[in-house]
């Protein structure tokens, strides 16, 4: 679900940018009962989007991504952090949402999740788990993680052999949608769909 507004004004460093952005606004985001999952700067073609993803229980709607987008535009308009002409999108984090900080794996710790390697895993990281010998992603309920690694169980026995991998090894972290967290208003949970709210640059 998403608001959209759009800022304006050229390349520099987006993940930079992107923490510059999360700084500003996280603590108008909390204070507003919703949780700042993550913040990204992409270019889509010839246009850049700034991308906010929230999170709140038991889910967010779109009047919530448009409230959130209220909020933040002025913060934005008057810091000014972004150097190009970029377009303000804020969605859902979604039931299939990437896990990248501490607070993620928490949340979803015990939970199931979906992982993607570089390469195909050696007979060294798969371990007992010889079935993953090769593969470039794995499933299964996320154990453990710390700064360096994570660690999930593929199988359903609880006591079955588990699968340690370090995350620079890992192309995605995501949870996974197990068709229990659907959204009001035909939301299937993945972030996608909302509403647009366009602003002229001239008015930024």
């Amino acid at each position: 679900m998403a608001g959209k507004s759009t800022g304006k004004k050229s390349g520099i460093n987006r993940s930079g940018i992107a923490g510059k952005v999360r700084a500003l606004i996280e603590k108008t985001v909390t204070d507003a009962g919703y949780c700042l999952w993550d913040v990204e700067y992409v270019k889509e073609g010839t246009e850049f989007d700034l991308v906010v993803t929230i999170d709140k229980d038991p889910f967010v709607t779109i009047d919530d991504c448009e409230n959130v987008t209220r909020l933040i535009n002025p913060i934005l308009d008057e810091a000014d952090p972004v150097p190009d002409s970029y377009y303000l999108e804020v969605f859902s984090a979604g039931a299939e949402r990437d896990l990248k900080y501490p607070a993620h794996f928490n949340k979803f710790l015990g939970k199931r999740v979906k992982l993607g390697f570089f390469t195909g895993l050696s007979p060294e990281d798969a371990g007992e788990i010889t079935s993953l010998c090769g593969s470039k992603s794995a499933e299964g309920t996320l154990t453990a993680y710390d700064d360096t690694s994570v660690t999930v169980r593929p199988g359903e026995d609880t006591a079955g052999p588990e699968l340690r991998i370090e995350l620079k090894k890992c192309s995605y972290i995501r949870s996974a949608f197990d068709g229990s967290e659907i959204e009001p208003d035909g939301d299937d949970g993945s972030g996608n769909g909302g509403n647009e709210n366009d602003q002229n640059e001239d008015d930024q």
